[in-house]
């Protein structure tokens, strides 16, 4: 029942490839990925109080009610989907929200987005805090593109990053040989030439961002977290860091060390699903 009504979410056209999802499913026959999609899609916005607003060639064009904000999803081969599902019907980031405001009982003024994909981490994060300023690195050009269209909007202004975040400034080349390969799964190594894609420590970021300090910095990089904890790298800037919210990639075997450093640092670690958060609790007790 569900399902039926909540079909005003989407247009004739992809309730008719919906219908056919259903059928095919009844009869035990593999739906196309472009039903697979629509499906996913229209779960999503039940989910998260969405319509389908338009679509193109390329991508679709959603709008969320309760978040009050208009997205851009690209389709197939596009990762969009997934991660649209995670951000706002999963609600990843909503338990870092909430440890933020438990632990300082304040609006955030500075957040780092490391690790942006296409830009709906930021856009949560300031539909919550309007007047939040941001900070957003993203390497892969098309992700970027994405990002831009997607704060164009939303009217979201933010400092942008082209590039990924590093233990040294320097030049990176993008590797397609993380996971599934797609979007969202996009990682970066160093490069012995010179690339249109730069590598920025994190006290780059902050002084080019002019940024005091930093309430939220979310973190999902891909295997790089490696390198802005490594020991070539500087941390100080756990010092002036309130909560950090990081997905550590086991396969890059650094979670002991990046755990062990923050734990150094003062961080109190919660563990919510991929998510490791951490609050700085000698923040809390200086009042910063």
């Amino acid at each position: 029942m569900l399902k039926l009504k909540n079909l005003h979410r989407i247009d004739f056209k992809n309730k008719v490839i919906l219908f056919f999802y259903y059928l095919l499913k009844i009869f035990r026959l593999r739906p196309t990925r472009k039903q697979k999609l629509i499906n996913e899609l229209y779960h999503h916005l039940i989910f998260s109080n969405g319509v389908l607003v338009s679509e193109d060639s390329e991508k679709y064009k959603v709008r969320l009610f309760d978040s009050k904000v208009d997205l851009y999803i690209r389709k197939l081969p596009s990762s969009d989907v997934k991660v649209f599902g995670q951000v706002f019907r999963g609600n990843e980031y909503k338990k870092v929200v909430d440890l933020y405001r438990d632990f300082f009982g304040t609006t955030p003024q500075y957040i780092i987005d490391a690790g942006g994909n296409v830009g709906y981490t930021s856009v949560y994060f300031k539909s919550i805090f309007p007047k939040v300023n941001l900070a957003i690195i993203e390497p892969s050009s098309t992700n970027f593109c994405m990002i831009k269209k997607n704060f164009t909007l939303n009217n979201t202004e933010a400092y942008l990053f082209k590039g990924g975040l590093w233990n040294k400034n320097t030049s990176l080349k993008i590797v397609r040989d993380f996971r599934d390969r797609s979007d969202w799964a996009v990682r970066v190594e160093e490069s012995c030439y010179e690339t249109d894609i730069k590598a920025f420590t994190v006290d780059f970021v902050l002084e080019k961002s002019k940024f005091e300090n930093i309430d939220i910095f979310k973190i999902d990089i891909e295997g790089s977290e490696k390198q802005i904890f490594s020991k070539k790298a500087s941390i100080d800037f756990l010092k002036k860091t309130k909560c950090i919210a990081i997905e550590i990639h086991k396969e890059f075997d650094c979670s002991k060390d990046i755990i062990t450093i923050l734990e150094n640092y003062g961080f109190e670690l919660t563990y919510f699903g991929e998510l490791t958060i951490g609050i700085n609790q000698k923040l809390i007790e200086n009042k910063l």
